[in-house]
Parts: structure tokens; C-alpha cells; sequence
């Protein structure tokens, strides 16, 4: 029993022992390895064991550890965990090594960081079993890459390895002349690869191109083949053609299908040297014979649609109905009648003698002699010019005054109404203005059947540049203005103008005298012989 209980104090002695050399030889290889990080330069209050930590990269997302590689520059961490926690932040070196005390210097260059964790993580266990180990990248580097070819600006440029190559490409660098989908990118190891920022942009595709190295070269050349699409696609216009493009990626750089396009009939129209030929396609088919269909320099692909396709026809009721808004109608077959009813009707203050109808103007080409005509004065016209240019004036604007107590539904006189059309419907006035050359211009209470002059005298009466004989009405119900003394009663809402008599000086009044009496003197004469 004493010699067991001695060998087993013996075992629990050594691996006392063990442990204690253990731990000296992690404090004594963290000891060295914190020392051996390589460092930037240090802010003064620094530890200089750790080197100081660049700017943060901004970044689009993770990084993707399979998929970055590791280079000089790039800060990493690592750090040991177990009996003893410690950390660490080391910098591959400009050879491309990452130099572990004990350990060595690991070639890390050209490795992704999934690699590189797995060599790093590998190598450290094997030296200190039992101890858990991390690592990480920290901070990405920074390099120099080199921009050539059909750019704004050529030289180079300094990035990282979490960039995409449209972060070093904006749109402000290219030329008008400048390929976006043949971009080429040079390795120092000999390895190429091409980019199509267009389909990137355009269709978000591409995301799985190769990172950004060190010493990159990115060429640009020069576009020199197109196709284009038109009709029924969301961008409508011409599109670089890169190696192969088929029918479906112009429909991606193009934005796809607009509503209302004709998918199962596209024309597609095809050069062949100097002659021109056509091919039909139906776009609903995957195959060869239609979206997979591989394209040529100069083709051109259109898409057909159908006309007005989910348009409706709505036209908008405003004022003294009982719901206003906007209400679908068939252009040319709904009546106001059937809309005005669908408003709920009118209200007891409308004024249903004249409801306004707006149409939009119908679009035009130019118009040469309306145009010629309202460069002319009135004197340089002759009578049928000017009755031409106020004609053509007036339907400029073609609205109507409507008196619904004369309309009928469903008759001729009930409008048909056509797609953007306004109808107000106005406050009912109840009094007749008066203006012009009267003693108090103003506003008068309308009384059913009473004539012109009296609101004339209820307005203080002419004054003595009156024109008595050329007092006007202009009607509410219409808009047409009228002489006073063709229409005699004014109605609710009217306005009365009294114009000003027009000065003619006294030699004129002798002139016509003898002018007139000249030809009376002539046509006695006559009579006489």
C-alpha cells in the first residue's frame, strides 16, 4: 500500500510539473509573439506591442472568407483561449508572410482567409495542445491597382480587396466610346478575367466576379458592337453586346416586359452585311427559337403592345355636387347626365343654368397660319384674316357652358364626354354686375324680368362718356356676349359693361360735313342735266 500511494503521489507530481512547464511555455511564446506583431507606426500613449488599427473599410456586406485573399497589409487576429486568454493584432508582412513566434513565418499571400485561418489554426495547435484558437481578419489592406484604356482618367488607384470593380469604375469615368461590358482585368500571376458592369447595373448580375489584387490592371476598350430594343421593354434604347448575349439578357438590360406587351409575337431584325432580314419570335418560348436565341452585332429586337391596355377614362366633378372626385367613364359613350347622377346630384346652391365643361385641348401638329396671323396687327389684316385668326382663337379653348334645366338625358344636347375632361359645377349667383361707365360700378341684386337700364340706374346712371347705344351682356349661362339692346333682360349672373364714347375731334366733324355735303351737291348736279 505505501509503495502504491508513493507512485501514485509520483504521477500527480509530474503532471503538476507538466502543467507549470505548460503555462511558462504559453506566457513565454505570447511574450514573444506580441512583440513580434508587425506595427504600424504608434500614437504617442500607444502599447507598442499592438499595432494602431487603420480606418475602418466601409463594406457592402460580410466578407466572404472564401472568396478574399490574404496580402500585405491585411491586419489579423489572433488569439488563444483556455487556461490563458490572449490576443493579439498581426500584420502580414510586404513579402506576404505572417511571422508567429515559435512558429515561424507562414506564407499566407494569395491564400483566401478560409485558407489561411486553416494553416494558421493548424500550425499553432500543433505547437500548444489544448489551447483554443481564433483567426480573424481585422482590418482589409489597401493597394494600388492601375486604370487604362478608353477612360477619363487613367493611372492608379488605390482600393481593397472587399471592393467590386464598379467601386473603382463610376459612371463619371467613362467616355461616351467606352465598353462597360468587356472589361478586362490583368493579374500579376497572368490570370484575366472579364467584367460586364451594364449587366451588373442593369440586371444586378455578376455578383460572384473574382476580388481586386494587388497590381491589378483594368482595361478598358473601346464599344464597338451593339444591339438595341424597342417598344414594349422598360428601357427602351441601344445596348453594348457582349460574348454570349441571347434574346433573354437584352430583356434584362432592357428593364423586361412593359404592361401590356405582346410576348407571344416580338420581331427581330437582323443585318447580314447589307441586307436586312426579319425573324419572328415568340418570347414565351426558353428555348433557341426565342428568349435563348444567341445575338449578333446590330440586332435589333421589337416588342408590340396593346393599345390603352388597363387605361381607363375617368374625367373629375368639382363643385356644388353632393361627392366630387374623379369617375370612370367610356370615352364618347358616357353622357354628363349619367356622371352628374353618379356625384350623387347636385347641390340646392348649384347652378344648374351653367355648368362648365373643360376639355383638354387635342394635341396638334403646328399650326403655320395661326401662327403667321398672330404676328400681324389688327390693321395689317385684312376681314377675312382676322375672322380666321378669332376662330381659330377660340377653339384654343374649347370649353362649354352647359343650362342642364334644357337638357334632356340621354338626348343630343346631354354631352358625351371624353377621357380628361373637368366639369365644374358653380355656386348659383343671384346678381347681376355692372361696369364701366356708370356712376357706381358694383354688384345688384337679381329681380326676374327687370330690363338692362334698370340695373344702369340702380347703379347711379350713365355718365357722360357713356356709349348709350353699345352697352353689352355677356350671358353666364354661355359666355357669348351680346348688345344690350338685342336681349333687353338680363339674367342671374350676368355682367353688364358700359362702354366709353369715343373721342372724335372737331375738324373730323367738319371734314365728313363737307365731305358729305359735297356729295349731295354732286348728286343734285346730276339730277339736274
Amino acid at each position: 500500500m505505501l509503495r502504491g500511494d508513493a507512485s501514485g503521489r509520483r504521477m500527480t507530481g509530474m503532471r503538476i510539473v507538466a502543467r507549470a512547464w505548460s503555462g511558462l511555455l504559453l506566457l513565454a511564446l505570447w511574450s514573444l509573439l506580441v512583440p513580434a506583431c508587425a506595427g504600424a507606426q504608434q500614437a504617442p500613449g500607444e502599447d507598442a506591442r499592438e499595432p494602431r488599427l487603420g480606418t475602418p473599410v466601409p463594406l457592402a456586406g460580410a466578407i466572404d472568407p472564401d472568396r478574399y485573399r490574404l496580402g500585405p497589409g491585411d491586419v489579423v487576429r489572433l488569439a488563444l483561449f483556455g487556461p490563458i486568454s490572449r490576443q493579439a493584432n498581426l500584420v502580414v508582412t510586404p513579402e506576404g508572410t505572417l511571422f508567429v513566434p515559435e512558429l515561424g513565418a507562414l506564407k499566407l499571400n494569395g491564400l483566401t482567409l478560409s485558407e489561411g485561418r486553416q494553416l494558421v489554426v493548424a500550425r499553432v495547435r500543433s505547437a500548444l495542445r489544448g489551447v483554443g484558437v481564433e483567426f480573424q481578419l481585422v482590418v482589409p489592406r489597401t493597394f494600388r491597382i492601375y486604370l487604362t484604356g478608353e477612360l477619363r482618367y487613367s493611372g492608379p488607384r488605390v482600393t481593397t480587396a472587399a471592393n467590386r470593380l464598379a467601386d473603382v469604375l463610376p459612371d463619371t469615368l467613362f467616355t461616351p466610346q467606352s465598353s462597360r461590358r468587356r472589361i478586362e482585368v490583368r493579374s500579376l500571376d497572368g490570370q484575366r478575367w472579364i467584367a460586364d458592369l451594364d449587366r451588373f447595373r442593369l440586371a444586378g448580375e455578376g455578383r460572384n466576379e473574382p476580388s481586386l489584387s494587388d497590381g491589378d490592371i483594368v482595361y478598358v476598350p473601346v464599344a464597338n458592337q451593339f444591339l438595341a430594343a424597342w417598344g414594349g421593354v422598360g428601357r427602351e434604347g441601344r445596348y453594348e453586346l457582349a460574348d454570349g448575349d441571347s434574346v433573354g439578357t437584352l430583356l434584362q438590360l432592357a428593364g423586361g416586359f412593359r404592361e401590356g406587351a405582346i410576348r407571344e409575337h416580338a420581331l427581330l431584325v437582323r443585318w447580314h452585311d447589307a441586307m436586312r432580314d426579319s425573324l419572328w419570335l415568340s418570347l414565351t418560348d426558353v428555348g433557341p427559337a426565342g428568349l435563348g436565341l444567341l445575338m449578333q452585332d446590330g440586332d435589333e429586337l421589337h416588342v408590340y403592345t396593346r393599345p390603352d391596355f388597363h387605361a381607363t377614362d375617368r374625367v373629375e366633378i368639382q363643385g356644388r355636387v353632393t361627392v366630387t372626385g374623379s369617375y370612370p367613364i367610356r370615352s364618347g359613350a358616357t353622357r354628363l347626365s349619367r356622371v352628374l347622377t353618379s356625384a350623387g346630384g347636385m347641390l340646392p346652391d348649384a347652378d344648374s343654368a351653367s355648368v362648365l365643361l373643360f376639355r383638354a385641348r387635342p394635341a396638334q401638329g403646328p399650326d403655320l397660319e395661326f401662327d403667321r396671323l398672330s404676328r400681324l396687327s389688327r390693321g395689317e389684316m385684312t376681314g377675312s384674316e382676322y375672322e380666321t385668326f378669332r376662330t381659330r382663337l377660340a377653339g384654343l379653348t374649347p370649353d362649354f357652358r352647359i343650362d342642364l334645366r334644357r337638357l334632356r338625358s340621354g338626348s343630343e344636347n346631354d354631352p358625351l364626354l371624353m377621357n380628361g375632361d373637368r366639369v365644374l359645377v358653380a355656386r348659383v349667383v343671384r346678381s347681376v354686375r355692372v361696369d364701366g361707365q356708370v356712376r357706381r360700378p358694383g354688384v345688384v341684386d337679381y329681380l326676374p324680368g327687370k330690363p338692362w337700364s334698370w340695373y344702369v340706374k340702380a347703379c347711379g346712371g350713365f355718365t357722360t362718356r357713356s356709349a348709350h347705344s353699345q352697352v353689352r351682356i355677356t350671358r353666364a349661362s354661355s359666355g357669348q356676349t351680346l348688345l344690350a339692346r338685342e336681349t333687353d333682360v338680363p339674367l342671374a349672373g350676368d355682367f353688364l359693361w358700359v362702354p366709353e364714347r369715343s373721342d372724335v375731334p372737331a375738324w373730323q366733324y367738319l371734314r365728313d360735313t363737307i365731305l358729305v355735303l359735297g356729295q349731295v351737291a354732286t348728286v343734285v348736279i346730276a339730277l339736274r342735266r
